[in-house]
């Protein structure tokens, strides 16, 4: 149980800190050149899905090696 709580509070302030530095990133952005640039917003999706396909391959893997 102990267990359980410490990885959830791990998470949850690794995941607050993230969208932290994003919209601190953002707002500095938006406070020096009065614009939004949704350009920075594309390279974070680009990476989110570089990533998860990263997981999935490797869920993969470990599937297609179990079943042999």
């Amino acid at each position: 149980m102990l267990q359980w709580f410490s990885v959830s509070l791990l998470n949850g302030v690794s995941v607050g800190l993230l969208l932290f530095m994003l919209s601190a990133e953002l707002t500095l952005i938006f406070s020096m050149h009065g614009v939004l640039n949704f350009a920075y917003a594309s390279f974070y999706m680009l990476g989110a899905c570089r990533a998860d396909a990263r997981r999935i391959r490797r869920i993969l893997a470990r599937v297609r090696r179990r079943a042999y």
